[in-house]
């Protein structure tokens, strides 16, 4: 979470505290899911990889993926099949109550 709200580039944040790139650039990925699912409740830190996973997904899905993440104990290799079956879905229209959905 640090990197992501230090208004540093990952390559000057990673830099600055002597960590790889790719390194906190995963991270980025997973704290900008954790920003984004504050209404889970749920302590995210052990679910590193799974959030990174997540981030692939179409950013209106986040909440629920997150929320299925938490309630199944999804595995990685479960999210990331998950996030694959879903990476290409089309956001709902707004006529169809997708106002209601939850959105970043």
């Amino acid at each position: 979470m640090h990197a992501l709200r230090s208004g540093m580039d990952v390559k000057a944040y990673a830099e600055s505290v002597g960590r790889a790139r790719t390194s906190v650039s995963n991270e980025v990925l997973a704290a900008r899911v954790a920003d984004v699912v504050t209404n889970v409740g749920h302590d995210l830190t052990g679910m590193f990889v799974q959030l990174r996973k997540i981030h692939a997904a179409p950013r209106w899905l986040w909440p629920a993926l997150v929320e299925r993440l938490v309630t199944e104990g999804l595995t990685v290799e479960a999210t990331r099949k998950l996030v694959a079956d879903l990476k290409d879905v089309v956001a709902p229209p707004s006529w169809a109550g997708a106002d209601a959905l939850p959105r970043s």
